[in-house]
């Protein structure tokens, strides 16, 4: 099984509020997302979606739980056809995030628009190295780290390699210490040229303190902006990024980010999501009897 698992809850309205952050947690993905079908935004017309993390912390925006949330929405859609495209609208507490589905060499994919990126600063490849357990000659020497984001921040640091990026084991009271300094809860987002696939044009690894993401649909596209931006990667051009393989569950996500007057703009990341289980969650006769099913989707396989 490869890629970043996901459990869905197509329809969270019978769930009491309180017990969401429990639920996630005893999930234990990455992350489980709860959607509120009736509630759908009058603004965006947009499907409200609330994401939490396997810590139980809800978080406002995240990539991989975006694109798996709507594959699963949109696979049980009775509009779907064989030849066209369609769109689904997920209204997040970040604001709402328009899904394309599209066919791509026989097979679905989902892309998103994420937000505008922000650029926050570089960093001494000298002061990081220590706070990664690396030594600076393991960072790239032309282009050195920098905080991006597209609805989360993190630092994108290009690696010399992938012993390197194998190797870095996060020190993360003193990583926090340091990004206190600018934006706080920003993560750190790991990226080489030394590529596993040949189709991939970077790796990557996102270290949490959680334990690694197998795959970072929010990481991926700000370091897709943070690539165009540094002239590693085209403009408009279509970049696959393996992630992954350091937690043994290799997966793929695609994207790519336009240059507009020196401005970065249009970062777009997508992938494929399988559904992997179905089921039914019961909670205590004081909350309620049942939940709706479950939904376990695997992004980017």
């Amino acid at each position: 099984m490869l890629g970043n698992q996901l459990a869905v809850f197509p329809d969270a309205s019978a769930i009491p509020e309180d017990k969401l952050p429990a639920i996630a947690r005893e999930m234990a993905f990455s992350e489980t997302t709860f959607v509120y079908p009736a509630e759908a935004s009058r603004e965006h017309q947009g499907v409200r979606t609330r994401i939490f993390a396997k810590d139980g912390a809800e978080m406002p925006f995240a990539g991989h739980p975006v694109l798996g949330t709507a594959f699963a929405l949109w696979s049980v859609n009775p509009k779907r056809t064989a030849t066209a495209g369609t769109s689904l609208t997920l209204d997040l507490p970040a604001g709402p995030i328009i899904v394309d589905f599209h066919q791509r060499d026989g097979a679905w994919e989902g892309e998103m628009l994420q937000p505008e990126p922000v650029f926050a600063g570089a960093h001494e490849a000298t002061t990081l190295a220590p706070l990664l357990g690396l030594q600076p000659d393991d960072f790239d020497a032309v282009f050195p780290p920098e905080t991006a984001s597209t609805g989360r921040p993190n630092a994108i640091i290009l690696l010399n390699n992938r012993d390197a990026v194998r190797r870095a084991t996060p020190d993360w009271r003193a990583l926090e210490a340091y990004f206190a300094q600018g934006l706080p809860e920003t993560g750190i987002y790991l990226l080489t040229r030394d590529v596993e696939n040949p189709q991939a044009a970077f790796h990557a690894r996102k270290p949490t303190r959680t334990g690694d993401d197998p795959v970072t649909g929010s990481a991926g596209g700000a370091a897709i902006a943070w690539l165009v931006k540094c002239g590693l990667a085209r403009p408009g051009e279509r970049l696959v990024i393996e992630q992954g393989s350091e937690v043994h569950r290799r997966g793929f996500l695609s994207g790519s980010a336009e240059l507009v007057a020196g401005k970065i703009t249009s970062v777009r990341v997508g992938g494929r999501a399988v559904r992997t289980i179905s089921g039914t969650l019961t909670l205590p006769d004081e909350f309620g009897s049942n939940t709706e099913s479950t939904t376990s989707i695997t992004p980017f396989d």
